[in-house]
């Protein structure tokens, strides 16, 4: 079954290189930092989040999968930081940009 999954990250003394490194893989596993609304319109994220529909067994499944990209992440990259990642199953979404 598929899940919302939010991800916030934060990276402790990163190269703008190290950053991509992060947006890239974890766009391999469907969490991306713009999504698609139902109006067709395009929602940029706030800096260092990326959300999408993974699937899992439950939602707490969703987290580990999340989190355990995170984990090899932060490794590969020799870097420290923090995260916190939600997952939700009857869920909604709005976003906008104010100028």
């Amino acid at each position: 079954m598929s899940y919302f999954c939010v991800v916030s990250f934060d990276l402790e003394g990163a190269k703008a290189s190290d950053y991509d490194t992060f947006y890239k893989k974890l766009a391999q596993i469907g969490l991306n930092s713009k999504l698609h609304h139902v109006n067709n319109s395009i929602i940029d994220l706030p800096s260092t989040t990326v959300a999408g529909s993974l699937t899992g067994i439950d939602t707490s499944e969703v987290v580990s999968i999340a989190e355990n990209e995170l984990k090899l992440l932060y490794k590969k990259l020799n870097l420290k930081g923090k995260y916190f990642i939600f997952s939700g199953a009857n869920w909604a979404w709005n976003g906008k940009s104010v100028t």
